[in-house]
């Protein structure tokens, strides 16, 4: 199957009586993420993903309730050869759903310290980026190329224990048997997603949670 991605706008949830409906929606294992948060923004993130989980495993015939939690803090599904990823970011949440092992980031696009590339990027990934003169597209490809780092590491479950900066994207074919797509959305987002697979949907769009 195509990797499936969902990306969605929480915006809507900020509304209280919106925000309690979908409450009453999702999972209780969901529901004890939600009251863990102690920021309201988180909040509502949480709930967001959970909803966009919900709807892209339903369209695979999949219940959130089958999800566990393996022993390097990566979610899976019992009894399925099905693999998800989540990301979220300021008020946006993503999905990714593959019948191989994937990874799927969203990181807001925002005034960046380029001296944080020099600690998690690598030598090539450094040259890329100080090649970019104009500021604003420097920026983009700082993102750009952080989402595609974050969606590797989140791929292969290995997380943080795999540094940043001992690998590079900037090709962003094939690392690993691993394979790379990006979205492009022109909303203030970069979206990034990393599987074995190297069929993904061709584009993706923002979907309703509501």
């Amino acid at each position: 199957m195509k990797t499936r991605v969902y990306i969605a706008d929480t915006s809507a949830l900020r509304d209280d009586a919106v925000f309690g409906r979908c409450l009453a929606r999702v999972s209780g294992e969901r529901l004890n993420k939600i009251n863990r948060c102690a920021k309201h923004d988180d909040k509502i993130r949480s709930l967001a993903v959970g909803l966009l989980l919900e709807k892209a495993l339903d369209d695979v015939g999949i219940s959130e309730r089958e999800i566990r939690i393996g022993s390097g803090g990566k979610p899976y599904l019992t009894n399925s050869a099905i693999f998800f990823n989540l990301s979220h970011s300021g008020e946006r949440v993503m999905c990714a759903v593959s019948d191989m092992e994937v990874g799927c980031d969203v990181q807001k696009i925002g005034e960046v310290n380029f001296k944080i590339a020099d600690r998690f990027f690598s030598p090539s990934e450094r040259r890329l980026l100080n090649s970019i003169e104009d500021k604003n597209e420097k920026i983009k490809m700082f993102y750009r190329l952080w989402t595609l780092k974050e969606s590797y590491i989140k791929a292969v479950g290995t997380g943080l224990k795999t540094p940043l900066g001992s690998f590079s994207v900037t090709t962003r074919e094939n690392l690993n048997g691993y394979h790379f797509k990006e979205y492009y959305i022109s909303d203030g987002y970069a979206y990034a997603v990393c599987g074995k697979s190297p069929y993904f949907d061709e584009r993706a769009d923002l979907v309703e949670l509501l």
